[in-house]
């Protein structure tokens, strides 16, 4: 201390400006990190948002929490004060009126709250723009309050129900929203009534998937005022050189727990269906496992009457081994998406390969009932298919329904079986090719919804009927009686053998 008081000493004027300059420099990153905040491309989605329902999912260190509440002391700020001083400022501040009063929630008032959010603001806000120019949470009122008449105040989901009642609010946040229960959430929509107030939650899957399951799939069903974003590490530049390897170390370089917490996928690892897909294993190229040019080709189609329909193509080898190599989503960019367009698609992607077969739904003409298309025209799904495939040229190619469950459970063991490790080949019957993205992400992202104590003896949970087009596809590719190998040569013989999966079913 000494040492550096005799070097202030000597040092010259403009040396003392700059260091004075820097010390303050480094205050403000430690203190006031918003005047330094720059978003990355995934935290421009949440900031651009009109949404009033947000979701934030992303994994460990991704910055969901940051960017939350980021966004809730811009409005918290809004105008008043002026932004020039910021290296980045959204639009919507422009339409911000203040004051604004927001809540901020996490699970435990000194183990997240305090530890947490309110350090977490402690590092973000300007303190020229707050009331007395100093960071003033009060941890009797537990209020942090601006000089333009805005306030935050802290809760944890453990206080009483009755003491989050009374306050009109422009918005809340519930940070590791999956432990926020019924009635705090309930409260805090009703405190939104009044000005028409946002909503925002963030956590890590991994922890587990409760409510959230109701705004991620109203999100992914269209819903324009709610909305989803996924936060990945891998994406963040800011993480330490090596964080990354590290975090696979530490996870043992298990797949699953990865795919949450590095790339934020919405998943609860303990509820997906296939839980022994791994990329691995059953992401292979047809030369890998020794596709032969006789292997007969299959198309199997999830039709989507209000959405795009989910086209795959699967080459089928001796003992039933089936790769999938190709996928189409068909119409996704249409009004009309009618059965012509999807036959008209399929030739053009196959060009001159020869078809086997075509699988589909069965449940389509269940008591011969009808749908309509987006026109409201009204038509049976199975013979407009078969008229369309005709006029494309395909009129002697098999239309092979796949086998009538009424509970997608039965078709879901029947992949179960071809995903593990058949004894004879020592590999998977069920592989896929890396051209299948989207199949491949919505079979290691098929889930079931989470039961509720009054489901608890239920023999089976319900699945989530969101972005599964491509996995009722395999599901028919799998279970369209007549799907079989028939060529003459390569490939080895595997011989079919009868298995019985963990209910005791035999196949």
């Amino acid at each position: 201390m000494e040492g550096q008081t005799s070097a202030i000493q000597q040092a010259t004027p403009e040396d003392l400006e700059k260091y004075l300059f820097e010390q303050e420099l480094r205050r403000w990153r430690e203190e006031e990190f918003l005047r330094f905040y720059r978003p990355q491309s995934y935290q421009l989605a949440f900031h651009e948002s009109v949404a009033h329902r947000r979701l934030s999912h992303g994994g460990v260190r991704s910055g969901k929490t940051l960017t939350n509440l980021v966004d809730i002391v811009w409005r918290c700020m809004g105008l008043d004060f002026g932004t020039s001083w910021a290296t980045w400022t959204p639009s919507f501040l422009h339409s911000i009126k203040t004051p604004q009063y927001w809540r901020v929630a996490g699970p435990g008032m000194q183990e997240h709250v305090l530890k947490v959010l309110i350090e977490w603001l402690r590092k973000i806000c300007p303190r020229d723009t707050l009331e007395g120019d100093r960071f003033n949470y009060s941890t009797q009122t537990h209020q942090l309050r601006w000089k333009n008449g805005s306030w935050i105040e802290a809760m944890s989901y453990d206080q009483e129900e009755g003491k989050g009642a009374g306050r009109p609010l422009h918005g809340y946040l519930l940070d590791e929203s999956h432990k926020a229960p019924k009635y705090f959430r309930k409260q805090c929509n009703n405190r939104l009534i009044d000005f028409d107030g946002l909503g925002f939650a963030s956590g890590c899957p991994e922890d587990g998937i409760t409510w959230e399951y109701d705004w991620y799939d109203k999100a992914h069903n269209g819903d324009p005022d709610t909305q989803a974003y996924q936060f990945p590490t891998i994406e963040n530049k800011y993480l330490p050189k090596g964080a990354i390897e590290r975090i696979k170390k530490d996870y043992d370089f298990d797949e699953r727990i990865l795919r949450v917490v590095l790339y934020g996928d919405f998943v609860a690892i303990g509820g997906l269906i296939y839980e022994m897909l791994h990329s691995s294993i059953h992401k292979r190229e047809a030369k890998d496992i020794g596709v032969q040019p006789d292997w007969p080709i299959y198309v199997s189609i999830d039709p989507g009457i209000q959405k795009a329909h989910a086209v795959i193509w699967g080459a089928v080898g001796p003992g039933r081994q089936f790769h999938v190599f190709r996928e189409a989503s068909i119409g996704r960019d249409t009004q009309t998406q009618t059965m012509k367009e999807l036959a008209w698609a399929i030739r053009d992607k196959s060009r001159d390969e020869r078809i086997h077969g075509f699988c589909f739904d069965p449940n389509w003409n269940w008591n011969n009932r009808v749908a309509t298309n987006k026109l409201d025209e009204p038509y049976n799904l199975e013979r407009e298919l078969r008229t369309a495939l005709k006029e494309v040229g395909y009129e002697d190619v098999p239309l092979i329904p796949a086998r009538k469950d009424r509970v997608a459970w039965f078709g879901i063991d029947e992949v179960k079986k071809y995903l593990r490790s058949n004894e004879t080949i020592k590999r998977p019957l069920l592989t896929f090719s890396h051209d299948v993205p989207e199949t491949w992400q919505q079979m290691a992202s098929y889930q079931c919804i989470p039961q509720k104590q009054t489901q608890q003896n239920d023999h089976r949970p319900r699945i989530r009927k969101v972005d599964d087009d491509f996995c009722d596809a395999v599901r028919y590719l799998l279970t369209s009686p007549g799907v079989e190998y028939v060529g003459y040569g390569g490939g080895g013989v595997v011989l079919s053998e009868v298995v019985e999966d963990e209910y005791g079913v035999a196949w």
